[in-house]
């Protein structure tokens, strides 16, 4: 059994989120590495560094001939952090920017389907207020659709 293109896409959006090295702009962190999980979930002492999860999130499928149809592929791409103060929660702020800025700007390319880069990359809200206040965690999540035709079979 072939995997799965929504999966596929997961696993290229992570591969991709590395390969950019992106590094929050906190003393003391490095380039974070992407995972890829379904429920993104971490201890409080995991959190004194940054992580980047992506989870594939969701598929949707228009008609858009006879034989074939446009799908909307969407991965979520969480980002969680403990956070000192104020200026941690700025840098996780600019982190969330460099992440969205790599995704809408990185063409995938998956199992012999040109996905390209997503049509829409989304961060609402920019951040968990209830996250934040209640455990002084930075929790954010940035959607990226992707839009392939695939012909019917």
């Amino acid at each position: 059994m072939s995997q799965s293109v929504l999966i596929q896409l997961a696993d290229a959006v992570k591969d991709a989120l590395t390969a950019a090295a992106i590094t929050p702009e906190i003393a003391g962190e490095g380039a974070i590495a992407a995972t890829r999980s379904y429920v993104p979930e971490f201890s409080l002492p995991e959190l004194g560094t940054a992580k980047l999860t992506v989870v594939p999130s969701a598929l949707t499928a228009e008609l858009a001939s006879r034989g074939a149809h446009e799908f909307d592929y969407s991965v979520d791409i969480g980002i969680h952090r403990r956070v000192a103060d104020d200026n941690e929660t700025d840098a996780m702020v600019r982190f969330v920017e460099e992440v969205l800025d790599t995704v809408r700007s990185t063409a995938i390319d998956i199992a012999g389907l040109r996905v390209g880069v997503p049509t829409l990359v989304a961060n609402e809200p920019i951040f968990s207020p209830e996250h934040l206040r209640e455990q002084r965690t930075f929790v954010s999540v940035v959607r990226a659709t992707y839009p392939a035709i695939r012909a019917v079979t």
